[in-house]
């Protein structure tokens, strides 16, 4: 194994002095808020709070549409993300508290099984400043901050685990690594790290490995694509899913810079990145490569330097090397993710720097201190503290990252905490930023004419309804259209017209027959509003249907509930 029991009781005061440093730079983070996806993964999924649905949740995607009160779909399989929030939400309620909590001592197990992983290639001393700077490290900040992050600290840490009990319990070892693919499809690369690890060091287990990874692949296409039927989705109004491949690779030297001077120099940081390079040019294209250039080439006499110093540790080197590159090629935009960049990509990544770092070390002088880590720590540390206070809530994050970084995400996401809130006047500004910023944020023409509803400038929200309608007829938006047209509109002659489309696009809702007909009876057409009421009776037999067709044949007023 990469660990063996007795090492416990030696690493015991590191593990406590590791857990310690944690728990004390992310501590104001408990005081934070849901924000972004956080709403859509708890705060408004029914299926987190009781633990009775714990089966289901291996039946649809992570996210819940709580409009449609269904499954929302996309390309997010994470089961064990939501089986984590059901227990955390019987434990602790709805609060945020117990999700955070949860989430920093998980960030702490990590470090500490970076501890033992490091140990085994880098020596004590190295293995010790390694694990708290992992555990401190700006750049890793909202992994433990944000509560929809969740999925990155449990599948680092089934994998971790996996790799930990390699090559002793190999059975073991794989199901911990299809539990890390169960928390997030990123899981797949500590498989690939678990067979490059045995293809280095102890070959003759790899063909037994791969056996068990076929069946535990079959398990999980049959989990996702079969009953969950969660498969890859593009959404257009991403901008880096709508560029073309040339595009992404120009876009690739500034991303893999990104990361190396966001590990270097932790100080811009922005929860949500949308640029894309679209043509290039010297300061996002031509200097980011360079400057990449340079770091394979430092990466490349790291490994000269050992193979040459000390050979028998180049397989070591050599193991975090390739490992550093898995994560970084899966987040290249070789097919486009969902994001340009996140920090939460790093997670997986930085134990390759790390491990890389601590080969060179191990193979160098021997006077190393870890004394001289402590400024270093000290500075990462309140770094991360003064991050921690951003995220307090949505409006404090938002109002701070757009000062660094103007994107359309981030100005619809505040315009978004601004009609959380009630400020309606606040949000309309923001969201024809984010229209601007980006065209295809159709949702937007859709908020706004909500947030003028609210205020009551009915014009202009019938008009941004139409606008919503024009780009796409979602059965919510006739639906708000209509019931504002309802207020304004007494004749009912353009409430009429726009039912009309509404039962064309959606003929089996009764909701919009039930419209049509009221509509049809303001205008005086009693005979074809019947007619509709009739309709939407016999589709659903409600109430409201019945009741409407009654006012309708005695020739009875229709009183509309506000």
């Amino acid at each position: 194994m990469l660990w063996y029991p007795e090492i416990v009781p030696r690493i015991r005061y590191q593990a406590i002095i590791i857990i310690a440093v944690t728990v004390l730079v992310f501590s104001n983070s408990l005081s934070g808020r849901f924000v972004m996806d956080d709403t859509s993964l708890v705060v408004y999924n029914p299926r987190v709070r009781s633990v009775s649905n714990i089966p289901g949740m291996f039946l649809g995607s992570a996210f819940f549409d709580p409009n449609k009160n269904e499954d929302q779909g996309g390309q997010f399989y994470r089961p064990l993300v939501s089986v984590a929030y059901s227990l955390l939400y019987a434990l602790g309620g709805s609060g945020p508290w117990i999700f955070h909590l949860f989430q920093i001592f998980m960030h702490a197990a990590n470090a500490v099984l970076l501890l033992l992983l490091l140990r085994r290639f880098s020596g004590e001393k190295f293995s010790l400043m390694a694990a708290l700077v992992f555990a401190v490290h700006p750049v890793n900040q909202i992994t433990v901050a944000y509560i929809s992050a969740l999925n990155d600290v449990l599948y680092q840490f089934f994998g971790l685990l996996a790799l930990l009990v390699l090559p002793g319990r190999l059975f073991l070892s794989v199901l911990l690594l299809f539990a890390s693919l169960l928390a997030k499809e990123t899981g797949v690369l500590f498989s690939a790290v678990a067979g490059l690890y045995l293809l280095l060091f102890k070959r003759k287990k790899l063909s037994m490995y791969i056996y068990f990874q076929i069946y535990a692949a079959a398990l999980y296409a049959l989990l996702r694509f079969g009953l969950a039927r969660v498969t890859y989705t593009v959404i257009p109004d991403i901008p880096i899913m709508r560029s073309t491949l040339l595009q992404r690779i120009l876009t690739m030297p500034k991303i893999f810079w990104y990361y190396i001077s966001a590990f270097l120099f932790p100080a811009r940081l922005v929860c949500c990145q949308q640029w894309v390079v679209w043509s290039p040019g010297f300061q996002d294209f031509y200097l980011p490569l360079l400057l990449d250039i340079v770091v394979f080439a430092l990466i490349i006499a790291g490994g000269v330097f050992i193979r040459r110093r000390q050979p028998s540790y180049f397989r070591s080197y050599l193991f975090f090397t390739v490992w550093f590159c898995l994560g970084l090629f899966m987040h290249l935009q070789i097919w486009p993710l969902d994001w340009t960049v996140l920090d939460t990509w790093f997670y997986f990544m930085f134990i390759g720097i790390l491990g890389m770092i601590g080969v060179v070390f191990k193979a160098g002088p021997r006077n190393f201190s870890p004394l001289l880590a402590v400024p270093i720590l000290l500075i990462l540390g309140v770094r991360t503290w003064i991050r921690n206070s951003d995220w307090r809530d949505g409006l404090t994050l938002f109002r701070h990252d757009l000062k660094l970084e103007q994107n359309a995400y981030l100005e619809g996401a505040i315009a978004a905490e601004y009609m959380t809130t009630g400020q309606y006047a606040e949000s309309i500004p923001h969201w024809r930023e984010s229209l601007r910023l980006n065209g295809w944020g159709i949702p937007a023409w859709y908020n706004m004419a909500y947030a003028y509803e609210k205020l009551g400038d009915f014009p202009q929200a019938e008009a941004h309804y139409q606008t919503y309608l024009g780009l796409n007829e979602a059965d919510y938006a006739y639906e708000s259209l209509l019931a504002l047209m309802l207020k304004t509109d007494p004749t009912g002659t353009r409430s009429a017209q726009i039912a009309r489309k509404a039962v064309d696009k959606f003929p089996e809702d009764p909701k919009f027959w039930l419209v049509l007909a009221i509509s049809q009876y303001l205008t005086g057409d009693s005979r074809e509003a019947s007619a509709s009421a009739a309709k939407s009776y016999k589709i659903s037999p409600t109430r409201d249907a019945l009741y409407v067709a009654d006012r309708i044949q005695k020739n009875l007023p229709i009183e509309l509930v506000k």
